[in-house]
C-alpha cells in the first residue's frame, strides 16, 4: 500500500476534530418533524423532494423518508417538487407528516410556463435527471438509453460513437460504480456497448455522483450512478407496452394488498433475430448470424408497519450472439458468445424513531460470459470454450441520524464476499494424433469490508460542509489490504441566487478492468488486486460557482485528478489474443493525470427549456514499460465535448426535442511500419485452420508513439418528436426520431489501404417509428 501524503494526513485528522467538535448539539431542539412523502395517484414513496423550513431544507431519501428539527415553536414546513404541487403546512409540535403530493396538470398553458423545476445539478455540482426527460431524448433506433442521457452532462463522455460507455473525468470505465437499489453491477451493456441494460420504464431516480462523492459511497475512483428502481402502484393496477425498430417492452404494476403492498414487471427482448435467422437459414447453405437480448425487471415491496418495510427485487438479463459460416477448405465454423448479469435485493427499512433511520440490503450478484469456437476441416477439429464470472454476496446497513438542527449524521457498514474467475480456458484438438488441452484457474475469494460516518452542518445561513471517513479493508491471497479515505465538500451561498463550492476526496479501488476496446465488450475482464497488482487510487480537488438568474442556472467546475496504479495491457499482449500465461502476467502499472473545466447553463421554466455543457479537458497516461516511459494522451481524452439539449412543449402531448453534439476525435495508435510475427500454436496444425485465423500475426504494427493519431472532428445533430393521444383505456403515444440528421459521415476508425489511411462511417442518417401504449 502506498502511503499516505501528508495532506491527506492533514484532512484526516482535520475531519476527526470537526467530528468531534459538532458531535453535541447546535442549537436547542425545539420541534422534531419527520415522516414520508408519496405519489397521490400511484401510492409509490418520492425521492428528492424538498422540504423546506425557511432557507433550510432537507430531501427525502430513496425511501421517501425525510426528518428535520426545527429551533422554534412554530413553522412552516413547505414540499417541493419540480413535477408536483408545493405544499406548505404549519406545524407547532413534534409530529409525523406522511404527505401525499399531487402531480402538476401541465394541460394549461399558464402552469407551463409559471412552473418553476429545480435544475439538474445541485449545489454540490452533482446531477439528477428526471425519467421522464430521459425518455425523451432523441436516441438511434429510438431506444430510451439512461447511460446515454448522463453522457450528455459535463466531464462524462461516451467512448466510441453510438456506444453507453461512461468516462468520467480522465477515468477508465470501470471507475464509475453504479448501484441498483444500492448494488453494484458490473457490465451493463447490451449489444456490444450500443445500448444499456437498464429498462427507463423500471426507474424511478437517477443520481450522479462526480464533483463530490460521500463517504458512503467506496470502492470506485471517479464517480457513482445511483439509481432506484420503482416501487410499482400501490393503489391500481396499470400496464403498458412499446415497440421499437429493435426491441419491445412492456411493464405491469398494481396493488398485491391496496395501500400496503404493490408489484412491479418490466421486460425488454429484441425481435428482429426472429426474422433475420429464419431467412439466412432459407436463403443460405447453413450460415446465418444472429443477435438476441432480453431483459426483465421485478420488484415486491410490503409495509410490514408504519415503521418497517420490505422491498425484494430481482433483474435479469442476458446476451447471445451466434454464427456459423464456411470458410475456405473448412467443413464448418462456429462460434457462440453469450454474457449477462445476475442480481437478487432484499431490502429492509425501519423508522426507529424520529431521528433515526435505517436500512440493511442482502444481496446477491452474477456476472459472466462465455465464449465458445468450433472449427473442423475434414481431417481435423478444433473446440475452443473461454468463460469468467464474478459472484458477490453482500450485506450492508445504513443509518441517518439528526442529533441536532441543521446537523445530519449518515454511518454504516457493509461485507461483501468476492468470487473472481477470469479466463477460464478449455481446448480440445482432435486430428491424426487427438489431444486434449485445458486450463481451469482456481477462483479467488475476496473479502470486502466497508464502513464509513458521514457529517453535514448548516453552520449558518450561508455556510455548508458535508465531510465524512471511508475505511476500506480487504483480504484476498493471504494478503491484508486497508485504507482510509477522506471526503470534504464546503459551500458558501452569498445569496438564494450564487454560491461557491469547494471539494476533496480521496479514493482507492480494489479491483481492475482489463479492456482493449472503446465498446465497454463484455470480453473486458474484471480482476482483483492481488500480492503483485496494487489497489488504484485517487486524489481529485475541485473548486466551482453556482448561479441562477430567472429562469436560468449557471453551474461550472475546475478540477484536477491524479490517478496511481493504473493497469494496461504490456506491448503485443491481450486477453483474446494471448491465452498463454496468466492475465496478471501481461499487465503494466501506471499513473494517469487529469484536469479540465466544465460549464452546465440550464434554462428550467417556459414552453422551451433545455441546456447547454461544455467541457475542456486533458487527460493523460505515463507508465514506464511503455512509450519508452513517456506521458501520452489517454485513449478517451477529448479536449473539446459540447452538447446542446433543447426540448419545445407545444402542449402537454406533443413535444419536440433536439440535441446537438460536437466534440474533438478520439485518439488511436496507428502503426508506421508492419512485421511478421510468431504464430501461437493453439489452434492446433491444420493449414486451413491457421490460414483463416492466424494471418493476424503476419501483419503486425511496429507503434512508435501510443495513441498517435486523432480523428477529426465529431459532430452530430438528433431530433425525436413526440404525439399522445388519450384513449377510451390509457393512452397511446407515437415516437418519431432521426438520428444524425444531417447524416454526418464521422470517423468510428481508420484503417491503411494501399498506402493510404481510409475512413470507415458507422451511422449515417437513422429515422425511427416507435409505438407506446399504457393502460
Amino acid at each position: 500500500m502506498k502511503r499516505k501524503t501528508r495532506g491527506e494526513i492533514l484532512i484526516t485528522m482535520l475531519l476527526v476534530a470537526v467530528f468531534l467538535v459538532f458531535s453535541g448539539d447546535l442549537y436547542a431542539q425545539k420541534i422534531t418533524i419527520s415522516g414520508t412523502v408519496k405519489d397521490k395517484l400511484s401510492g409509490e414513496k418520492l425521492n428528492g423532494i424538498k422540504i423546506y423550513v425557511g432557507n433550510n431544507f432537507v430531501e427525502t431519501n430513496k425511501f421517501g423518508y425525510y426528518n428535520l428539527l426545527v429551533p422554534t415553536q412554530k413553522a412552516m414546513v413547505t414540499f417541493f417538487s419540480e413535477n408536483y404541487k408545493s405544499l406548505n403546512i404549519n406545524v407547532q409540535n413534534d409530529t409525523i407528516l406522511n404527505i401525499e403530493l399531487e402531480k402538476l396538470n401541465f394541460d394549461l398553458e399558464e402552469v407551463v410556463i409559471k412552473a418553476e423545476k429545480d435544475s439538474y445539478a445541485d449545489r454540490q455540482g452533482n446531477f439528477s435527471l428526471p425519467i421522464e426527460w430521459i425518455k425523451k431524448r432523441p436516441t438511434i433506433l429510438g431506444e430510451a438509453d439512461i447511460m446515454k442521457a448522463i453522457q450528455f452532462l459535463p466531464g462524462i463522455q461516451a467512448g466510441t460513437e453510438g456506444t453507453s460507455g461512461i468516462y468520467v473525468r480522465g477515468g477508465s470505465p470501470d471507475q464509475t460504480m453504479i448501484l441498483v437499489d444500492g448494488v453494484p453491477v458490473y457490465n451493463v451493456y447490451h449489444f456490444f456497448g450500443f445500448f444499456s441494460v437498464f429498462n427507463p420504464d423500471a426507474v424511478s431516480a437517477v443520481k450522479i455522483y462526480k464533483n463530490d462523492l460521500p463517504a458512503r459511497y467506496g470502492g470506485r475512483l471517479s464517480s457513482v450512478i445511483d439509481l432506484t428502481m420503482r416501487e410499482g402502484n400501490n393503489k391500481e393496477r396499470k400496464s403498458s407496452f412499446s415497440v421499437s425498430p429493435i426491441s419491445g417492452k412492456f411493464s405491469l404494476e398494481g396493488p398485491i394488498k391496496k395501500g400496503k403492498a404493490s408489484y412491479i414487471i418490466t421486460g425488454r427482448k429484441t425481435w428482429l433475430d426472429l426474422i433475420t435467422t429464419s431467412l439466412q437459414r432459407a436463403t443460405s447453405n447453413g450460415s446465418f448470424l444472429a443477435y438476441s437480448f432480453y431483459d426483465l425487471n421485478a420488484k415486491v415491496n410490503y409495509e410490514l408497519t408504519k415503521k418497517d418495510h420490505l422491498y425484494i427485487s430481482l433483474y435479469t438479463g442476458r446476451d447471445l450472439f451466434k454464427n456459423q459460416d464456411k470458410i475456405g477448405n473448412l467443413e464448418s465454423n462456429k462460434y457462440q458468445f453469450d454474457w449477462g448479469n445476475h442480481t437478487v435485493i432484499g431490502r429492509w427499512n425501519r423508522i426507529i424513531s424520529q431521528k433515526l433511520f435505517k436500512n440493511t440490503t442482502l444481496s446477491y450478484t452474477k456476472y459472466s460470459y462465455n465464449i465458445e469456437n468450433e472449427i473442423k476441416s475434414r481431417r481435423e477439429s478444433f473446440y475452443s470454450k473461454i468463460r469468467s464470472d464474478i459472484r458477490d454476496w453482500a450485506i450492508k446497513t445504513d443509518f441517518e441520524y439528526l442529533p441536532s438542527v441543521n446537523h445530519t449524521t449518515r454511518f454504516g457498514f457493509s461485507f461483501t464476499n468476492h468470487r473472481f474467475a477470469p479466463e477460464i480456458l478449455q481446448v480440445k484438438e482432435e486430428g491424426t494424433t487427438p489431444t486434449v488441452q485445458g486450463r481451469e484457474n482456481p477462483p479467488v475469494d475476496v473479502q470486502d469490508l466497508q464502513s464509513y460516518i458521514e457529517q453535514t452542518f448548516q453552520i449558518n445561513a450561508h455556510l455548508n460542509f458535508n465531510g465524512g471517513l471511508h475505511y476500506n479493508a480487504l483480504w484476498v491471497n493471504n494478503k491484508f489490504y486497508h485504507s482510509l479515505q477522506p471526503r470534504i465538500n464546503v459551500n458558501y451561498d452569498f445569496s438564494k441566487s450564487w454560491g461557491i463550492r469547494a471539494a476533496f476526496f480521496n479514493t482507492y479501488q480494489y479491483l481492475h478492468l482489463l479492456t482493449n476496446s472503446s465498446l465497454g465488450l463484455p470480453t473486458d475482464l474484471w480482476v482483483p488486486i492481488t500480492d503483485k497488482i496494487p489497489p488504484q487510487s485517487a486524489n481529485q480537488l475541485s473548486v466551482g460557482i453556482s448561479k441562477k438568474w430567472g429562469s436560468w442556472v449557471l453551474s461550472a467546475d475546475l478540477y484536477y485528478k491524479k490517478m496511481n496504479n493504473q493497469l494496461e495491457y504490456g506491448e503485443g499482449t491481450s486477453f483474446l489474443n494471448d491465452l498463454s500465461g496468466r492475465w496478471f502476467d501481461k499487465v503494466v502499472i501506471g499513473t494517469g493525470e487529469s484536469k479540465g473545466i466544465e460549464f452546465f447553463l440550464q434554462k428550467t421554466r417556459g414552453k422551451m427549456t433545455g441546456f447547454v455543457s461544455y467541457t475542456l479537458s486533458k487527460t493523460t497516461r505515463t507508465f514506464q514499460a511503455l512509450n519508452e516511459g513517456v506521458s501520452f494522451p489517454y485513449k478517451y481524452d477529448r479536449t473539446h465535448n459540447l452538447s446542446l439539449n433543447t426540448s419545445y412543449n407545444f402542449n402537454k402531448r406533443r413535444e419536440l426535442s433536439f440535441v446537438f453534439s460536437l466534440m474533438s476525435g478520439s485518439l488511436l495508435s496507428l502503426p508506421t511500419s508492419r512485421f511478421s510475427g510468431i504464430q501461437p500454436s493453439l489452434y492446433g496444425t491444420n493449414l486451413s485452420i491457421q490460414a483463416a485465423y492466424l494471418n493476424y500475426f503476419n501483419q503486425l504494427g511496429e507503434l512508435p508513439n501510443r495513441n498517435n493519431f486523432r480523428l477529426p472532428l465529431y459532430h452530430r445533430l438528433d431530433f425525436n418528436y413526440r404525439a399522445s393521444k388519450p384513449k377510451k383505456r390509457g393512452e397511446r403515444t407515437w415516437i418519431f426520431s432521426v438520428y444524425n440528421a444531417y447524416n454526418r459521415q464521422n470517423a468510428f476508425f481508420i484503417y491503411p489501404e494501399n498506402g493510404k489511411l481510409k475512413q470507415f462511417s458507422l451511422f449515417p442518417i437513422v429515422p425511427s417509428l416507435g409505438y407506446e401504449r399504457r393502460f
